[in-house]
């Protein structure tokens, strides 16, 4: 016997068509979704690697890495280490990111901040003082900008940084099995390189997502009536065209008064009419009166439009 599950209207997607369920992760992005990411993942990796570059004066490069859904705990594991680890708030969604700042990256960019080159090649490997955590927050707020920019063309969405204590809270509270976005960044501060990775909720991701797509729904009668009213006095360009032999441009600059070019186009042989440079009709040039016409014959149909 077959059990059929009802589907309540707020299960539904916001675009009104059925997505498929992984009833196994019931939080993951569809791949195609997660395709789409790579255009904010680069639009993000430039506005931040020039607005950086004019903050600190310096040249600074950032180029996009990967771009996946794992767990938090894989997340954790592939962070480069040593690191230090801030909690973001989205809204409206309001649910939380984590950022992870590698110490390759995140302390040439203080000594920048407190007046050095920024060219200490030594790996610093311990937590960060509550004093740099404060100096480096403008760096932070910038991040938060650029992503605000970065994801305008998919959804409206804020970035807040929010403090140090809530940040503990929210890693220790994170179970294992977490799904989140990936989003990984290679930064290179003068000559030096380094790393970030931003992890952001999967499930309030692809809502995001899925709100974001355009309605496929067929459009109600009355509002299709309605547009073609609206439309019918537009006007088109008809063409009839023979659609013969080619010429070179040396004969075609040639031309002189007199000359016969021949089409080779029997008369028998339909010609098609193009509406705005589109084919649309085959048929034959014939007399009304004393001028030339066009007889109908036929409408042609593209393979893609038949279906």
């Amino acid at each position: 016997m077959a059990v059929r599950t009802p589907v309540h209207p707020e299960s539904a997607s916001p675009s009104g068509r059925i997505v498929p369920y992984d009833f196994h992760q019931p939080d993951r992005i569809p791949a195609g979704q997660l395709r789409s990411l790579r255009s904010v993942q680069q639009d993000l990796a430039r506005g931040l690697g020039a607005s950086l570059s004019a903050y600190l004066r310096t040249v600074v490069s950032i180029a996009p890495t990967r771009i996946d859904q794992v767990s938090f705990a894989e997340f954790s594991r592939s962070a480069p280490q040593p690191l230090t680890s801030f909690s973001l708030r989205i809204r409206p969604q309001d649910v939380r990111a984590l950022l992870q700042v590698s110490h390759n990256a995140l302390f040439p960019m203080l000594e920048i901040l407190l007046g050095g080159k920024g060219s200490s090649p030594v790996s610093i490997d311990r937590d960060i003082t509550e004093i740099e955590r404060v100096i480096f927050t403008p760096i932070l707020r910038i991040l938060m900008q650029e992503l605000k920019l970065a994801w305008a063309a998919v959804s409206a969405l804020e970035f807040a940084l929010e403090g140090e204590e809530t940040s503990r809270q929210y890693l220790a509270s994170l179970p294992p099995a977490h799904e989140l976005l990936t989003v990984g960044f290679n930064i290179t501060v003068g000559e030096l390189a380094g790393s970030f990775q931003i992890g952001l909720p999967s499930r309030a991701i692809r809502a995001v997502l899925q709100a974001a797509e355009p309605s496929q729904a067929e459009p109600p009668a009355e509002d299709r009536s309605k547009l073609l009213r609206l439309i019918q006095p537009a006007q088109l360009n008809a063409d009839v065209r023979l659609n013969g032999p080619r010429m070179l441009l040396r004969d075609l600059l040639n031309i002189e008064s007199g000359d016969i070019l021949t089409f080779d186009h029997p008369l028998s042989k339909e010609v098609e009419l193009e509406l705005n440079g589109a084919s649309k009709f085959q048929g034959h040039i014939v007399s009304a009166g004393k001028k030339r016409a066009f007889q109908v014959k036929r409408q042609i149909v593209r393979e893609n439009e038949a279906r």
